[in-house]
């Protein structure tokens, strides 16, 4: 199985790259097209000169590029025994994106956003001066009325009542990013499987894990046995059933190395899905009604796009693409949600992650998309709204009337020039036509986590969301310095 998954990854991939070079140009003559279409397909797809200005793919982009194919991008001399190009082909390379990219990208295509978010009681928890913010995982638990959250700075689990109070801290054995509840029991204790990132920087040290654990009352984790260790900066986990069998979905996101995974809970066999790094978000669910749950994947590294894992007879999976990105979208969310009341769900989708090559341009297609599916299965994307850095966006009716709204964290926003992309609720008038609101300026920071249910069980959906600082930073007119937020929602309140 594992065998057949990876011929069937290379087959998408193979797809992906000739159908990527064949819309952009069917026809072309330019040798210099078709050689970057080529070598620059090879890993990811194909990224148009357009994406980026020159200053970025001359400064940026294009030296670690030369590094990777084999040459030293000042020097030009070859670093390697057996460069993946020649000289005279990287230099044809470079000319061509220098040729053919913007002096500058365009801006944004929006107002900005000048109306602040009502209907919402703000709590905050404020960081300490000596502690940095560094929230990687925030849950609200309704059950209990108390907020989990999970710090990457000290390793901590804390928990906080509906006012933010916090009322107990622990120390875990690592950075906990994720926590999927398996079963309930006396007293609001619960069994999850907790996701450990191990080191959260980027590399391709397999320090990540999966574990059992429980959950009490007062919201301490008590971690309990190990049910997968050595993995690629694990993000997320999720279940599957297969014939009765239960198995975990493992998105092993890793760095240049990684992999969707799938390991049988009762032997602990681990099955690698997808062999490529990147696997962010995973949903479980039957798309084409057969009655077999199919799996859905977001890959935020080399493929970047959708990807469909569609269950067969004999439990193996066959792989087909649902949407494509390029390479420097930074794709960081998705989930599915009916946003017409049609009864068939739309994809609502993120990218916004800035921590490339590229970071220092902001992107005008970076932000919160909502994509349908047609009458031949395929999605079209149906809206737009662009949100420099936007990490993740949740869809929930916010306002009672029956349609559903968005609200989104950003961990990148314009923070010189418009700090209230930090988070944003876009509340729907209909149509999918959305009015964008921020918050307050003292509530500005880089937002990176997010969680929505009805915390006081009044019927109305709260907010919860979690921040993180870059290293030796302070945010701008953050005059609360917040690490944790909730917007109660005064919807129901008498």
């Amino acid at each position: 199985m594992q065998r057949t998954s990876a011929i069937l990854v290379a087959i998408v991939i193979i797809s992906v790259v000739i159908h990527s070079c064949e819309d952009k140009n069917q026809n072309t003559s330019n040798p210099q097209q078709k050689l970057a279409e080529k070598h620059c397909g090879s890993c990811h797809a194909f990224p148009s000169p357009e994406l980026l200005d020159k200053k970025t793919w001359r400064e940026n982009v294009l030296p670690p590029m030369a590094r990777l194919m084999g040459w030293d991008p000042v020097y030009e001399q070859a670093i390697v025994d057996s460069p993946t190009v020649s000289l005279e082909e990287w230099q044809s390379i470079f000319r061509y994106y220098l040729q053919n990219a913007p002096e500058k990208i365009q801006a944004q295509e929006r107002e900005p956003i000048i109306d602040t978010i009502e209907g919402f009681e703000f709590f905050e928890h404020r960081r300490s001066p000596a502690r940095k913010a560094s929230v990687s995982f925030v849950n609200i638990n309704p059950s209990n009325k108390l907020i989990v959250a999970a710090y990457s700075g000290d390793s901590s689990f804390r928990s906080f009542n509906y006012n933010l109070n916090q009322r107990h801290v622990q120390k875990l054995s690592g950075v906990l990013v994720a926590l999927l509840p398996s079963s309930d029991t006396s007293r609001g204790s619960l069994t999850a499987i907790a996701t450990f990132i191990g080191i959260l920087n980027p590399n391709d040290k397999k320090t990540g894990s999966v574990r059992r654990v429980l959950v009490t009352d007062q919201q301490r984790l008590i971690e309990q046995r190990s049910l997968a260790d050595s993995l690629p900066r694990p993000v997320q986990t999720i279940a599957i059933s297969n014939g009765g069998n239960s198995q975990l979905v493992v998105c092993g996101f890793g760095n240049k190395e990684g992999a969707l995974m799938l390991i049988d809970t009762s032997s602990d066999k681990k099955t690698i899905l997808i062999p490529l790094p990147g696997s962010i978000r995973a949903a479980v669910r039957d798309m084409n009604g057969d009655g077999k749950q199919d799996i859905v994947v977001l890959m935020a590294q080399a493929r970047e796009g959708i990807y469909i894992l569609e269950r067969q007879n004999n439990g193996s999976f066959a792989i087909s693409e649902l949407l494509g990105f390029p390479p420097v979208y930074g794709s960081s969310y998705f989930e599915f949600a009916d946003f017409d009341n049609d009864g068939t769900d739309e994809i609502l989708y993120t990218c916004g992650d800035n921590a490339d090559y590229s970071s220092n341009l902001l992107k005008p297609y970076h932000g919160i998309y909502i994509f349908k599916r047609s009458k031949d299965n395929k999605y079209e994307r149906k809206y737009f709204f662009p949100l420099n850095g936007a990490f993740k966006a949740v869809a929930a009716d916010l306002d009672g009337d029956s349609r559903n709204d968005i609200a989104a964290v950003s961990f990148f926003p314009d923070l010189t020039n418009q700090p209230q992309e930090s988070f944003v609720i876009l509340k729907q008038r209909g149509n999918m036509d959305f009015k964008p609101y921020a918050l307050p300026r003292r509530f500005h920071t880089r937002w990176i986590v997010m969680d929505v249910a009805d915390i006081d069980g009044d019927g109305d959906s709260d907010i919860a969301i979690g921040s993180m600082l870059l290293p030796d930073e302070e945010i701008p007119g953050s005059t609360t310095k917040p690490e944790l937020l909730l917007l109660k929602n005064k919807l129901h309140s008498p």
